[in-house]
């Protein structure tokens, strides 16, 4: 069993080792490298909130990628609650989360 500061070390290991092996494809994306910029530096505790932050305000869902594979789906899920547009479901890579977020506008719809 991983003690849960093992846990924290991990998720900060990938958070920031991940980032800096994407030479291309989405690590090349301009609002991904201002994210990494910006964020890099910040503490454990505010490095979420930062890269979520970036992803909004860009409407950009890789951003999210530099979060780790254990983290971001909650900023992807932060991304669609906050911009309010349908639209960005498609962009989602994670099928998961695309359909968590087609299920919530589906449910916004539906409302009378």
């Amino acid at each position: 069993m991983i003690a849960p500061g093992g846990v924290c070390w991990a998720f900060l290991v990938g958070a920031f080792l991940l980032p800096s092996c994407q030479l291309f494809g989405w690590g090349a994306d301009p609002d991904v490298r201002a994210a990494r910029e910006d964020c890099q530096g910040v503490d454990a505790r505010d490095f979420m909130s930062c890269v979520e932050g970036h992803a909004v305000e860009s409407k950009n869902g890789d951003v999210c990628r530099l979060m780790g594979a254990f983290a971001d789906d909650m900023c992807l899920q932060t991304l669609y609650e906050a911009i309010a547009d349908p639209g960005i479901c498609a962009e989602i890579y994670l099928p998961g989360v695309r359909a968590n977020c087609e299920a919530s506008y589906a449910s916004l719809t539906a409302e009378p």
